[in-house]
């Protein structure tokens, strides 16, 4: 069975943080983590913007006027738009609805932590997957409770139910990919991959 599906979309070439000053956005004294991962550079400089769902290869959504205004005429709730001082008609897309994930059945990553933020140098395992509540997704844009990455390059993955993948298909949102998010027993029994056979020698005379 289906529940929803993962979003994703092109890398727009461009960095989040690029040209920031570290310290000033906010980094733990100890590791050199952000401490608030939902960082907005105002002054970013996009390098490819023909998308309307396109991922920094750091952190940050970004999304165009097209996809905001689809989002606003369909009443989502639970989503900010942030804007940019030097670029017209992209925004960078905040989702505060969260899904919890199970961290137990996916085998979740979690390494290396430092002692005085309490995050993780690197978090492994964001796709495929697989929810703690097994129900249907409904209308809207959601984010997984967890951020997967490395260091400061670090997002949440983004989830939507098959009602808002079909509006977005039918609406024709460009960069979007969808793999979708089955339950676990389904996965296990139809999808895991199966481990490789061991090599046989034979040896001749």
């Amino acid at each position: 069975m289906i529940l929803g599906y993962v979003v994703t979309g092109p890398d727009n070439d461009s960095y989040m943080l690029d040209g920031v000053n570290l310290s000033e956005a906010g980094i733990c004294h100890a590791c050199g983590l952000l401490l608030n991962f939902e960082y907005h550079n105002p002054d970013l400089k996009l390098r490819r913007a023909t998308f309307d769902l396109s991922h920094c290869y750091d952190l940050g959504i970004i999304v165009s006027l097209r996809f905001k205004e689809f989002c606003i005429r369909h009443d989502y709730t639970g989503i900010r738009f942030s804007d940019f001082r030097a670029l017209q008609n992209n925004y960078q897309l905040f989702i505060d609805n969260k899904i919890e994930l199970d961290v137990i059945k996916r085998k979740i990553q979690f390494i290396k932590k430092c002692k005085h933020c309490h995050r993780y140098k690197e978090v492994i395992g964001a796709t495929p997957a697989f929810l703690k509540n097994e129900e249907p997704i409904p209308n809207g844009f959601f984010a997984s409770d967890l951020l997967f990455g490395s260091d400061n390059s670090k997002n949440p993955i983004m989830i939507v139910g098959s009602e808002t993948r079909e509006k977005l298909q039918t609406e024709r949102i460009k960069g979007l990919w969808f793999e979708p998010i089955y339950t676990f027993s389904h996965w296990n029994t139809n999808l895991k991959p199966k481990p490789a056979e061991p090599k046989k020698w034979y040896q001749f005379w």
